[in-house]
């Protein structure tokens, strides 16, 4: 896959990380690539904000991938982002705090998350992908790991739900997930992305893509394990 965001070299993640989060043109794109406004979510990559603080200091690396706030003073974690509609003045303050990542609640735009090291197999299953989208899609990656990220829409209602085989776990994040689109990934990189587009896919050729999965995962009869409770969410927030 080829990337055309700029390729940085890795950093020691920390509470003072040198990396940005999310650009201005960052929060821009993802709207012109088709993510409504109102489902549009920010994470903390970088809390500024002394040591004591918060009563219970969250850890940094967990909030730059669930939603979580900077309130001026402090960053808290977002409690009721499932339902939450963001605003244009929202995201006109969002995209001025470097110390944001941009998310996306998957409400409207689903995501295809590939949690597999393995080159091979994440390159066939992309393919087979854009193969069944007919064009090429706009891939979420980064440098110093194979797993890769694709957003989505479907036809029609879609369950969040998992396959899990040899090769590791592929997840399609439906409404009440959300994934980080745009920003700092906790390893000490930032996201990078391949130049494509967010395509729609018809609810049979999503089943017909997890049959695909299936078979690259070495899954004899293809399942999906249904990504329902809390705890589970949370263990599902894309890499």
């Amino acid at each position: 896959m080829s990337y055309y965001a700029l390729r940085i070299a890795t950093q020691p993640p920390g509470r003072g990380h040198s990396i940005d989060g999310a650009t201005a043109d960052d929060w821009a794109a993802a709207q012109s690539l088709g993510v409504p406004l109102e489902d549009l979510l920010c994470t903390v990559w970088r809390d500024v904000y002394p040591l004591g603080t918060n009563p219970v200091r969250y850890n940094v690396h967990r909030l730059a991938k669930i939603p979580s706030r900077d309130l001026g003073y402090k960053v808290e974690r977002w409690a009721d982002w499932q339902g939450y509609r963001t605003t244009e003045a929202e995201i006109s303050s969002w995209a001025q705090n470097r110390n944001l990542n941009c998310a996306v609640n998957c409400r409207t735009v689903k995501a295809l998350d590939i949690d597999i090291e393995d080159a091979a197999v994440v390159a066939k299953l992309v393919a087979e992908f854009e193969r069944i989208a007919g064009s090429p899609v706009l891939v979420r990656g980064r440098p110093n790991s194979q797993r890769v990220l694709i957003p989505f829409k479907a036809s029609g209602p879609l369950e969040s739900s998992a396959v899990i085989g040899r090769a590791g776990v592929v997840e399609f994040l439906s409404n009440g997930k959300m994934f980080v689109l745009a920003g700092g990934h906790p390893s000490g990189v930032r996201y990078v992305h391949t130049k494509g587009v967010i395509p729609t896919l018809l609810l049979a050729q999503v089943k017909a893509y997890q049959t695909t999965v299936g078979q690259a995962l070495e899954i004899e009869m293809p399942f999906t394990v249904c990504c329902a409770s809390i705890q589970k969410e949370e263990q599902c927030l894309s890499d």
